[in-house]
Parts: C-alpha cells; sequence; structure tokens
C-alpha cells in the first residue's frame, strides 16, 4: 500500500511540474519607453513661447519658457500627464490621425488652454 501511495504522489507531482508553461524570457526594454514621443519643443502663440520636455532620470519632464522644469506624472487618460507644479498644470498631448505621431500640445493652466506644435524632436 505505502509503495502504490508513494507511486501515486511521484506520479502527481511529476504532473503537477509538467503542468506549468515553460519560461519565457522577457525582452529588456528601458523604462522610459514611450516617453521619448513626448520629448521635444513645442511652440505657441501668446502668453508663452514655448514649453520643452525632456527625461530625465527615467522620467518625463516639463519646463514652459524659463518658469523651472517640473517631473510630469502620467494620468489614466492617454496622452495626459500632470505637472508637479504648484498650478498642477495639465499636459494633453496632440497627435495626427494618420501616423499617430505627437504633433502638439494643449497645457491647461489656472482655467486657459493653450495650444502648441511640436517643432523639434
Amino acid at each position: 500500500m505505502k509503495k502504490v501511495l508513494f507511486t501515486l504522489g511521484l506520479l502527481l507531482t511529476f504532473s503537477a511540474i509538467m503542468a506549468k508553461p515553460p519560461l519565457q524570457a522577457i525582452p529588456l526594454t528601458s523604462d522610459t519607453t514611450g516617453l521619448e514621443q513626448y520629448a521635444g519643443v513645442y511652440q505657441f502663440d501668446g502668453q508663452f513661447s514655448s514649453a520643452t520636455l525632456i527625461i530625465k532620470d527615467k522620467d518625463l519632464y516639463g519646463e514652459v519658457d524659463s518658469y523651472g522644469s517640473n517631473k510630469l506624472i502620467a494620468e489614466p487618460e492617454k496622452d495626459t500627464f500632470k505637472s508637479t507644479s504648484t498650478y498642477g498644470t495639465i499636459y494633453f498631448f496632440l497627435r495626427d490621425p494618420a501616423s499617430q505621431a505627437i504633433t502638439g500640445l494643449t497645457l491647461k493652466l489656472m482655467g486657459q488652454e493653450i495650444v502648441g506644435k511640436k517643432v523639434k524632436q
């Protein structure tokens, strides 16, 4: 009886090991994957002249004119980030419908919406 239970236990263990899916290699990617598309210089007409977005320490940072650079935190909505500045500026990125490339930026700041065009990668 002990041999039967031992054999049954071995069979169950072996079948459980064989049932697990094989390990798959996980491709290595940069933590900044996807942020590169937002980086660049955006030009505005009006109150502000430009916004410069860069990747620093694997995070996206934005600076409007020379008011200082602030970290941008991704929001749940696609292509939307919130600045860590005291103003809490919201960055909405605009895409070309055909190519899906980032072509512009809308800033929501203190009740205003300021639209800019991407002029430099």
